[in-house]
């Protein structure tokens, strides 16, 4: 029997700078940054009354379809005395794929909704291929 995928994207983003289309939420920012392994351009709306992030901080950010360490499928609720990936994380959300999208002939935009919090992911198709349209995933995220 094989591990399932767990894993569908990782990579540390540079934040290059915050709300680059103006403040547009009190306790909402739009978050912009490049990722440094693979070149991804970055959009992502963040709870910053939670979760405050600056231009120039480094966040790795990691796209799961599960929070179980195991890879079994999550059944929509959370334990907080199991072992979870969320553990070794500081800002988690679970959202949809409502976006898939070729971008020319070897990139794509991936588009995300967080119950309203977006994330944009453009970059090559190769390095997002996990991610499917209308697949339900896990943002994981932490600083440095």
């Amino acid at each position: 029997m094989s591990v399932p995928r767990v894993t569908l994207f990782e990579d540390i983003f540079e934040i290059k700078s915050l709300n680059p289309e103006g403040k547009k939420f009190t306790n909402v920012n739009r978050l912009s940054g490049t990722g440094t392994s693979f070149g991804c351009s970055l959009l992502l709306d963040i709870n910053s009354s939670i979760y405050p992030v600056k231009a120039k901080d480094k966040l790795t950010i990691v796209l799961t379809t599960t929070l179980s360490p195991d890879g079994s499928p999550s059944d929509g609720t959370y334990n907080p005395s199991s072992t979870s990936l969320a553990s070794n994380y500081d800002y988690v959300t679970h959202g949809r794929v409502y976006l898939y999208q070729h971008v020319g002939e070897k990139e794509v935009e991936i588009q995300i909704s967080f119950g309203g919090l977006l994330m944009q992911l453009k970059g090559e198709r190769e390095q997002l291929e996990g991610v499917k349209g209308d697949m339900d995933v896990y943002c994981l995220i932490k600083k440095g």
